[in-house]
């Protein structure tokens, strides 16, 4: 075989299993909560900027192929990936009124983000559907998964404060009458908004939307805020809703979120995760605690929705062995709080992910809840009981306190 027609079939065997590659590592995040961009975009770093004409026919092949969750994973990569050479490949999709809403909506949040120079070959009624498009969608699933309510929350931010209040009623419009659907995108838009008259602004339209969804939500503001004006609104519109039937519930934070806990692995570490309600969404807040010198890491997923933290919930329920599942959140907190005392305050502070975590459990750490139930009472142990448990399968979940004679399960 001449030489350049083996150079010229190696390098596309290579580039073909570059992509094979690309397109596992997109694939693994299928599952799970939807993955931050950040941390998404480090995981397709080795394709950055080095994509070829066939690597660009297979994500625009796949996004047009793909369920909703891949047509967002697949529209980001290929938009981050390529930059300004994916409009030209996204347009025909954005503009097929025969595919998918969540096709067509993938492709123009990708075109807005990594290749707004594109809108300059776009007619005045095409830049009207790729604006329309992504806004549609968002709001369609707000509720539904993380990528809908961070693509609400950053059009809400990029969004001018002059035109902030047309921009939100329009939201409101396009969510119609579903009450659940308005209290989640006000929700989204009051988790970013600072500006006092602006935050009165968005609870007006709650308490318009007369609904116990609105009730409920207004509740927790209430209880909340350390804005007196604000109260003072919310608390009026909550006596409005309650003369139409709709009274406000507000629930302890701590006994509306859940906790998870693993057994120890070899390093002496495992994982303990608090599942916390943030209206209109959820916070996932993970550590990874050592027996020996307490908090090593920790990582915030938020905002996650509801069905992402029912999912997590469940898929940890089903993998449950003796040794890691539910835990009672006033333990979970306990063991935190002592784990943080064990850490070396130099991690705490320097470990930005630790801050970010420590920042968002704030609330619950803080709050009253009830006193963990005592450890069982310690005892000495023989040395032939001893023996047994060094023996047994699960060995490795107890341990030795330093300094002590006695064993406690870990």
């Amino acid at each position: 075989m001449p030489i350049g027609l083996r150079a010229v079939l190696w390098c596309l065997a290579m580039s073909a299993i570059r992509t094979d590659e690309l397109m596992a590592r997109i694939a693994s995040y299928e599952e799970g909560p939807f993955p931050q961009k950040d941390h998404f975009h480090a995981a397709l770093a080795p394709w950055k900027d080095r994509l070829d004409e066939n690597a660009l026919f297979v994500l625009t092949a796949a996004l047009r192929k793909s369920d909703r969750r891949r047509a967002r994973l697949v529209a980001e990569a290929l938009g981050w990936l390529a930059g300004l050479p994916c409009g030209p490949l996204l347009v025909p999709i954005m503009l097929d009124p025969g595919a998918p809403l969540h096709q067509r909506a993938a492709a123009a949040a990708a075109i807005q983000e990594y290749a707004p120079g594109t809108t300059h070959t776009l007619s005045p009624d095409e830049r009207g559907v790729l604006l329309e498009l992504p806004v549609r969608e968002m709001v369609s699933e707000a509720g539904e998964d993380s990528f809908a309510a961070e693509a609400i929350r950053s059009a809400y931010r990029s969004t001018p404060a002059q035109d902030r209040s047309g921009f939100s009623q329009a939201l409101v419009h396009l969510a119609g009458s579903d009450a659940n659907r308005v209290t989640v995108v006000l929700g989204h838009l009051l988790a970013v908004e600072e500006d006092p008259e602006r935050r009165r602004e968005l609870i007006a339209f709650l308490g318009a939307n007369p609904s116990q969804e609105a009730a409920d939500f207004l509740a927790g503001l209430a209880a909340t805020t350390k804005d007196a004006a604000e109260a003072s609104v919310t608390t009026r519109l909550l006596e409005a809703l309650r003369t139409q039937g709709f009274s406000g519930e507000v629930k302890p934070l701590w006994r509306e979120t859940t906790c998870f806990a693993t057994g120890s692995d070899g390093d002496s570490c495992f994982a303990l995760t608090f599942v916390i309600p943030r209206p209109p969404a959820f916070t996932l807040v993970h550590f990874l605690i050592s027996l020996v010198d307490g908090v090593r890491d920790a990582l915030v997923h938020a905002p996650a929705s509801k069905r992402e933290a029912e999912e997590f919930i469940a898929r940890e329920r089903e993998i449950m062995t003796p040794l890691s599942g539910d835990v009672p959140v006033e333990v979970g907190l306990y063991i935190l709080q002592e784990a943080l005392d064990r850490a070396r305050p130099a991690r705490l502070d320097d470990e930005p992910d630790i801050q970010l975590a420590l920042h968002a459990m704030q609330p619950m750490l803080a709050g009253a809840h009830p006193t963990p139930e005592p450890l069982p009472p310690r005892r000495h142990l023989s040395a032939n009981a001893l023996r047994g448990l060094l023996t047994s399968p699960g060995f490795e979940y107890w341990y030795l306190e330093p300094g002590e004679e006695v064993m406690r399960p870990a």
